[in-house]
C-alpha cells in the first residue's frame, strides 16, 4: 500500500513523483494499492484508461468536511494546504485499516507529501511501515534571517514552531517509531527522524527524472556563446534565495551578463526593486509562470543555473539543469547540496549572506572566464543523472531496502490457499515480508 496524498501523472514536482513511484513499484513486480487524495482521482483514472496497468489500484479519499462543501479538487497554498494535508492523513487512517483487513498488505510505504513532520495514515495500518524519503529537516541558517521580509520572518518563525510542535505530536512520533525504515532526503531530516524515535534511518535522495524527461532535456542544444546567461527558477519566496543570487551577479561585475528568472510569488516586487537598486534592471528579466516549452527554451539559452535556496529538501530545477548539461551553482544546503558533486556543479558554503554572496560571485566570474569548465560541468551533470538521479534509481533504492526490513520467508507450501499472505500477528508484532520486490508478485 502506497500512501501518496500527492499523486498525479499530469503534474510535476511531488505530485508527479507520487505517481512515478507507484509505476516503479508495479514494474518491480508488486501489486500496488495507491491511497491518494480524491482531488487527483480524475487525472489518475484518465491516465490508467489510456495506459492500463492491472498491477495498480487507485483508492481515493476525501474527508467529510470536503465532501460537504464540494471542494475535493480545490487548490490550496501555504498554511491552508498544510492543514488540509494533516486532516487528510488522519481521515485516511480508517480507509487504510479497512483495506489491510481486506487485502493483507505485505508492506505500507508513505511516499507523499515528503514531509517528516506530519502524520501518515500508513503508520496505523499494522503492516511493516516504510516512511519516505521525506524532507523538511532543513532550516535557513539564522544569519540569513535579518535579510528576510516581514512575511519571510513570520514564515520561518512559524515553520520552526510548527516543527517543534510536531515533535511533541503523538501521531507524528508514532509514525517515526512505528517505521521499520525511515528514509530522509537530507542529513538534517535523518537526524530529525532519529530524534522522533525512528529506530532505523537511511539518507536517500527523494526525487528523480523520468527517462522521457532526461531524453527531452538532454536534447536541448548547447548554450550559445557569448556573455554569461544566468537562470534562476522557482517560486519567488524568501527562502529560495533569489535576492542572494541577484546580489552575487551584481558583485561579479560581469560585462553583458543576463539573468532570467522563472516563477511567481510574494517576493516578486521586492526582487524587482532590488534589481533596480543593484543597477541590474535592464539585465534581469522576470518571466513569471510560463508554459513548459517556453521554460525549456529559456533553459536552452542559459549558461548556468543559479539555485541559492536555503532549505530545499529536493530541488527539481537542479535536476533538470543537470540533465540539460548546464553548470549548476547552489548553496551547500539541503537536497541540492546532496545532488551536486565537483564533477557536475559547485556547492557553495552558506555561513553568512555576505560570504555566500561573495563566493557565488567568485564562482560566476570563474565560469564566465572558462567555457571549457562550464562544458565539463555540463557533461558531468548528464553523467550524474544517468548514474543516480533518475526516478528508477530513486525507486530502486527504496524497493531494494524493502528486502532488508525483515528476512524473506520461504515460498508458501503448495497446499496454501492462493492469495494468502503473512500479516501482523494478533499481538501487534510485525512479521516478515513476503516476496516484496522480487520478480514475482506477492499476490
Amino acid at each position: 500500500l502506497l500512501v501518496a496524498f500527492a499523486c498525479d501523472p499530469a503534474r510535476g514536482s511531488e505530485y508527479g513523483q507520487g505517481w512515478r513511484f507507484a509505476e516503479a513499484a508495479a514494474e518491480a513486480g508488486n501489486d500496488v494499492w495507491v491511497l491518494t487524495y480524491a482531488g487527483q482521482a480524475a487525472s489518475v483514472t484518465a491516465h490508467l484508461a489510456a495506459h492500463p496497468n492491472p498491477a495498480i489500484r487507485l483508492v481515493p479519499v476525501a474527508h467529510r468536511f470536503e465532501r460537504a462543501r464540494h471542494v475535493a479538487g480545490a487548490t490550496r497554498t501555504t498554511i491552508a494546504e498544510q492543514v488540509h494535508y494533516y486532516v487528510w492523513q488522519v481521515a485516511a487512517i480508517r480507509t487504510a485499516r479497512r483495506l489491510h483487513r481486506e487485502v493483507g498488505f505485505d508492506l505500507v510505504h508513505h511516499i507523499t507529501f515528503g514531509k517528516y513532520w506530519a502524520p501518515s495514515a500508513g503508520a496505523f495500518v499494522g503492516a511493516p511501515f516504510v516512511l519516505g524519503p521525506v524532507g523538511g529537516g532543513e532550516s535557513a541558517p539564522l544569519r540569513f534571517w535579518p535579510a528576510f521580509s516581514l512575511y519571510g520572518l513570520v514564515y520561518e518563525a512559524a515553520r520552526s514552531v510548527g516543527r517543534r510542535l510536531a515533535h511533541a505530536d503523538p501521531l507524528v512520533r508514532h509514525g517515526a517509531r512505528r517505521s521499520a525504515l525511515a528514509l530522509g532526503s537530507t542529513v538534517e531530516t535523518v537526524r530529525a527522524l532519529a530524534r522522533l524515535g525512528a529506530r532505523r534511518t537511511l539518507a536517500q535522495p527523494s526525487i528523480g527524472l523520468t527517462d522521457a524527461e532526461v531524453e527531452r532535456l538532454g536534447a536541448l542544444p548547447a548554450p550559445p556563446p557569448g556573455p554569461l546567461r544566468v537562470l534562476m527558477s522557482g517560486r519567488l519566496l524568501h527562502w529560495k534565495g533569489f535576492d542572494i543570487g541577484l546580489r552575487a551577479v551584481a558583485a561579479a561585475g560581469l560585462p553583458g551578463v543576463r539573468v532570467d528568472i522563472l516563477g511567481e510569488g510574494p517576493e516578486r516586487a521586492r526582487l524587482g526593486a532590488l534589481a533596480a537598486r543593484l543597477g541590474l534592471a535592464d539585465r534581469v528579466t522576470f518571466h513569471g509562470l510560463v508554459p513548459r516549452d517556453a521554460a525549456l527554451a529559456i533553459l536552452a539559452d542559459a549558461s548556468v543555473l543559479l539555485h541559492p535556496s536555503l532549505h530545499d529538501s529536493g530541488g527539481f530545477v537542479t535536476l533538470e539543469a543537470l540533465a540539460a548539461g548546464r553548470a549548476v551553482v547552489a548553496l551547500d544546503l539541503g537536497g541540492p547540496g546532496v545532488q551536486l558533486t565537483p564533477a557536475c556543479g559547485v556547492a557553495v558554503a552558506a555561513h553568512s549572506p555576505d560570504q555566500a554572496t561573495a563566493d557565488i560571485a567568485s564562482t560566476l566570474r570563474r565560469l564566465a572566464a572558462d567555457p571549457a569548465e562550464r562544458a565539463r560541468l555540463g557533461a558531468g551533470g548528464k553523467a550524474r543523472i544517468d548514474a543516480a538521479l533518475r526516478v528508477r534509481h530513486v525507486a530502486a533504492r527504496a524497493l531494494a531496502a524493502y528486502a532488508d526490513i525483515a528476512p524473506m520467508p520461504e515460498p508458501p507450501p503448495a497446499d496454501r490457499p492462493a492469495g494468502a499472505s503473512e500479516q501482523t500477528s494478533s499481538d501487534g508484532a510485525s512479521v516478515p515480508l513476503s516476496h516484496v520486490g522480487l520478480a514475482g508478485r506477492s499476490r
